[in-house]
C-alpha cells in the first residue's frame, strides 16, 4: 500500500472542497498567481533570455515583452487589493489581452532564433502557456461562467479524491497480514 496515494487522495479531496466551496476566491488567487508569474517571467527574461542571441530584433522584442510582463504582473497583483469587485472583471480581460500579446511576442522572438543554434523550445512553450492561460482567463472572466467552470472542476477533483481514498481503503481491507509463524518438523 503506497502512502503516496493517500497523500494524493487527501490533496485532491481538499482541493475539490476548496474549488467547489469558494470559486470566487480560486479565480482571484489564480489572477494574483498569474500576476506573480508574469513578474517573475519578466525579471527572468531581462536577466537571461535577452542575452541568448546577438540579434537586435530579438533583444528588443524580449526587452518589450519583459517590461510588459513586469507591468502587467504588478497590475494583476496590486489592483485587486485596492479596487472592488468590478475591477476583477476588467483585470481578467486586461490580463487575458496581455497574455495573448505576450504569447505572440514570444512566438515572434522564437522565430528570430530560427537560424541560430539556440534552443527555441522554452520560449515557444512559454508562449503557448501564455496563450492557454489567456483562453482560460477569457473563459472564467464573466463571473457566472467562471464560478460554474471552477465548481465543475472542483466536483471532479473531489470525486477523484474520494475514489482514490476509497480504493486505498478497499486495498487495506483486502490485505492479509502474516505474523511470524514457527515451523516444526515432526519426526
Amino acid at each position: 500500500m503506497k502512502k503516496t496515494y493517500w497523500v494524493i487522495g487527501g490533496v485532491l479531496l481538499v482541493a475539490g472542497v476548496i474549488l467547489t466551496a469558494a470559486p470566487v476566491f480560486v479565480v482571484k488567487a489564480l489572477v494574483v498567481l498569474l500576476g506573480l508569474g508574469a513578474i517573475a517571467d519578466g525579471i527572468y527574461s531581462l536577466m537571461y533570455e535577452k542575452s541568448i542571441s546577438p540579434n537586435t530584433t530579438f533583444q528588443k522584442t524580449i526587452l518589450y515583452k519583459a517590461c510588459a510582463n513586469v507591468v502587467m504582473g504588478l497590475i494583476a497583483v496590486i489592483v485587486p487589493l485596492f479596487i472592488a469587485k468590478t475591477a476583477w472583471f476588467a483585470i481578467t480581460y486586461i490580463l487575458g489581452v496581455y497574455l495573448v500579446i505576450s504569447a505572440f511576442g514570444g512566438l515572434f522572438a522564437s522565430s528570430q532564433l530560427k537560424d541560430s543554434a539556440v534552443d527555441r523550445k522554452a520560449i515557444t512553450v512559454e508562449s503557448l502557456f501564455h496563450l492557454v492561460a489567456a483562453v482560460l482567463l477569457f473563459l472564467i472572466g464573466p463571473e457566472k461562467l467562471g464560478k460554474s467552470i471552477i465548481r465543475i472542476i472542483g466536483i471532479l477533483t473531489l470525486a477523484a479524491g474520494i475514489v482514490l481514498l476509497t480504493i486505498q481503503v478497499l486495498r487495506m481491507k483486502n490485505t492479509t497480514v502474516v505474523k511470524d509463524v514457527e515451523v516444526r518438523d515432526e519426526e
